[in-house]
This record gives C-alpha cells, sequence and structure tokens, in this order.
C-alpha cells in the first residue's frame, strides 16, 4: 500500500484576497491548479520555499503541467537552484500547452 502523502501545511495568507485561495486548496488538495495556485500567492509574498514545495505537489499530480514547471523554475533561480531551475525551464518548454475549449 502506497505512503499518503503531507500536504505541506498552509500558513495565513498576507491578504484578505487569499484566504479564499487557501479554502479552495483545502477543498481540492488534489488540483494540480489548487496547489500551483497556492504556490503563486506563496511566491507573491517572497516565500520561494514553501512556493516550491506545491509546485512539487502540482507537478506529483500532473508532471505535464507546463505552468507549474515554469512557475518552479522561477522559484527554484530565486533559491539559487539554478541547475534544477534549468530543467523546470526546459520541462515547461517541451510540455503540450492546454487545448481551449
Amino acid at each position: 500500500m502506497a505512503k499518503a502523502r503531507r500536504m505541506p501545511p498552509l500558513r495565513p495568507p498576507a491578504r484578505e484576497a487569499d484566504s479564499g485561495t487557501a479554502e479552495w486548496l483545502l477543498a481540492n488538495p488534489r488540483l494540480a491548479y489548487a496547489q500551483n495556485n497556492w504556490g503563486i500567492v506563496l511566491a507573491r509574498q517572497g516565500r520561494w520555499t514553501e512556493a516550491v514545495q506545491h509546485y512539487e505537489e502540482a507537478l506529483r499530480i500532473n508532471p505535464r503541467y507546463a505552468e507549474a514547471h515554469l512557475n518552479m523554475a522561477v522559484a527554484l533561480q530565486r533559491l539559487g537552484r539554478y541547475a534544477e531551475a534549468q530543467q523546470h525551464a526546459e520541462q515547461a518548454r517541451s510540455a503540450p500547452l492546454p487545448s481551449g475549449g
């Protein structure tokens, strides 16, 4: 049986508008989009290490999620992890674009 993955802790958002994102993530933790969006909230607050945790979770859910790869590249670059950032930038570039509907 696979070991359950523990979600990174959600700390209070810096802005009131972000509280809705936190509630949405808590209600939908298995959505890559929700994980990516919470990473964006954290990145805007300069909380790069925490943002990386949520981008990792988004990519665990959907390994071909181009936007999460790009956001991960930015966060890793901010943390000085340049080789990893380059890998995610390349994966973002090669990921398929979402089809419009």
